[in-house]
């Protein structure tokens, strides 16, 4: 029994900075293998069964995040890290990966401890989030729907959802459909910035 907000069996911590703080995102995937033959940062069976390089999984991602990204981000590293064992077995880091994404919107104090965060539902029904920070406003303070967003915010969807990947919800299910995107200010960055 893994419990409803696991990790397991694996999962990929990602290191950002912005113009203003540093901050890690924590995204769960299917099981990780490690280093070998081609696949140089590792690998994963993706939900459609196909072996996929988590360099490259990592990559895609990012690379449509950056298009919607305020200037002042930037992707430092990315690790990987399983399980040896179910919870409460506790994960170790097994990977470590450069990464080298820069955010292309025009940098704005407008981002300043502002969040993104995607909602999605997972093939059980479960709830699948990904929070980006400082990000650049650009969405309404009211939740947008796929139908509402831009073709740069739904390849960042499409990404998450596309069973070619390895991305997963706590439940150890594929994230499936959106549900709400919604951008807003985060008050514990507030704080940690003095805003408040």
């Amino acid at each position: 029994m893994t419990g409803p907000n696991s990790l397991y069996p694996a999962f990929v911590q990602i290191h950002y900075t912005s113009a203003w703080g540093k901050h890690v995102q924590t995204i769960p995937t299917k099981a990780y293998t490690i280093p070998g033959g081609s696949f140089t940062d590792g690998s994963y069976v993706a939900w459609d069964t196909s072996v996929v390089d988590a360099g490259t999984m990592v990559n895609t991602l990012l690379n449509d995040v950056a298009v919607i990204a305020d200037a002042g981000i930037a992707w430092n590293y990315a690790i990987f890290y399983t399980y040896p064992a179910p919870p409460p077995g506790l994960p170790n880091p097994v990977h470590i990966m450069n990464l080298s994404q820069v955010g292309a919107v025009t940098h704005s104090v407008n981002a300043l401890a502002y969040q993104n965060t995607y909602t999605f539902y997972d093939t059980a029904f479960g709830t699948f989030k990904f929070v980006l920070l400082d990000m650049d406003p650009s969405l309404s303070l009211e939740p947008s729907v796929y139908a509402g967003l831009n073709s740069a915010h739904k390849a960042v969807v499409d990404d998450l959802t596309d069973t070619h990947w390895a991305w997963s919800s706590r439940l150890g299910n594929a994230p499936s459909t959106l549900r709400k995107v919604v951008s807003k200010p985060n008050d514990k960055l507030r704080r940690e910035y003095l805003l408040t």
